[in-house]
């Protein structure tokens, strides 16, 4: 996964020097899914015990799902709105960026 967050950051950052070199929003979708898969992934073995109190990676586990819930929610509203969300779109890929400190 660690290569894939890192692969993330680098398209992120041709996507701001190359806004109409490829269609980034797919690739954005495409890395959404995966790490939406690498969650449910998580969910399934760990169950209950995902979010527990006494799970070690609790607060990693907790920063997955909020970024991934923000994913979510700018992809919808994307889609419902028909447009570009543009600075919310950039907080999203800004707080994404902070799964590279992991």
């Amino acid at each position: 996964m660690a290569g894939v967050i890192c692969t993330n950051a680098i398209v992120m950052g041709l996507e701001t020097d190359l806004p109409d070199a490829l269609p980034w929003d797919v690739i954005e979708n495409i890395f959404l899914m995966v790490f939406l898969s690498e969650l449910l992934m998580k969910l399934g073995t760990q169950g209950r015990k995902f979010l527990a109190c006494g799970n070690a990676d609790i607060v990693w586990n907790s920063f997955d799902l909020l970024i991934i819930a923000l994913g979510l929610i700018d992809l919808v509203l994307t889609m419902l709105i028909h447009t570009s969300s543009g600075s919310t779109a950039t907080l999203f890929r800004i707080i994404r960026l902070l799964r590279i400190m992991r």
